[in-house]
């Protein structure tokens, strides 16, 4: 019974530490695109709302998000579950 609890458990824990790296990853990449953006255009943002510029940056927030969660989840997969380095 342990021997499938415990790689299960173990999955457990890098799914969640997978879904907090991916958050992270994607609201900094969404604060550095913010920031670019406001260099760019200035303060008022409503003026480049639903154009390429802003599409732009919120997919780059998601799509870095969303490669550092499957990242972790791979390393952890193979480091933690498999037990190969």
């Amino acid at each position: 019974m342990s021997r499938f609890l415990v790689p299960l458990a173990k999955f457990g824990v890098i799914l969640v530490v997978a879904a907090v790296i991916s958050f992270a990853v994607a609201m900094g990449v969404a604060m550095l695109g913010h920031g670019v953006l406001v260099r760019a255009y200035g303060e008022d943002l409503q003026l480049i709302d639903d154009t390429p510029p802003m599409f732009l940056a919120a997919a780059c927030a998601y799509l870095a998000g969303i490669v550092a969660g499957f990242l972790v989840l791979l390393i952890g997969w193979r480091r933690f579950v498999r037990g190969t380095r």
